[in-house]
C-alpha cells in the first residue's frame, strides 16, 4: 500500500515540487545573459509573458529544424502597417513557414503600400481636429 501524504488542517495535501516534477523558476538575471538567445532562454525560467516568450522561441527552433514540419503562418491585426512585412517575406523564403492564413485587412494594408501609398506614425501632440 503507497504511503499516503499528510494532509493540512484545511484536508488539503501538499506536493513535493520536485517529486512533481515541476520546473523551478529563476530570476532573469541581465548580467549572465550575453546574447538575445541567452536573454531568450533565460525569460523561458521566468513567469507570465517572459515564459511564454521562451517557450514560443523552444517552438520556433523546433519547427524550423524539423524537415517534415509543414508551417503555416496564421496572422491578423495591423502588421503591415506596424511594419512587419519583411519579417513574413524573409520567414517564406528561408523554410521556416510554407503557407500563410491571413485576414483581408491584412491584405488591403499591403495592398497600399504596393500601390505606393504609406502609413505614417501617430502625433500624440496633434488633436482630432
Amino acid at each position: 500500500m503507497a504511503k499516503q501524504r499528510e494532509k493540512t488542517v484545511t484536508g488539503r495535501v501538499l506536493h513535493d515540487p520536485v517529486k512533481d516534477k515541476l520546473r523551478p523558476m529563476f530570476p532573469l538575471d541581465l548580467s549572465k545573459c550575453r546574447t538575445v538567445d541567452e536573454l531568450v532562454r533565460a525569460m523561458g525560467d521566468t513567469a507570465f509573458t517572459g515564459r511564454q516568450i521562451g517557450d514560443a522561441a523552444d517552438v520556433f527552433e523546433q519547427m524550423a529544424r524539423d524537415k517534415d514540419c509543414y508551417v503555416v503562418m496564421t496572422l491578423s491585426g495591423a502588421l503591415t502597417v506596424g511594419k512587419m512585412g519583411l519579417i513574413f517575406c524573409d520567414l517564406i523564403e528561408s523554410g521556416v513557414v510554407n503557407a500563410i492564413v491571413s485576414t483581408g485587412a491584412l491584405m488591403a494594408h499591403g495592398l497600399v503600400e504596393a500601390t505606393g501609398y504609406s502609413h505614417f506614425r501617430y502625433n500624440p501632440n496633434m488633436g482630432d481636429k
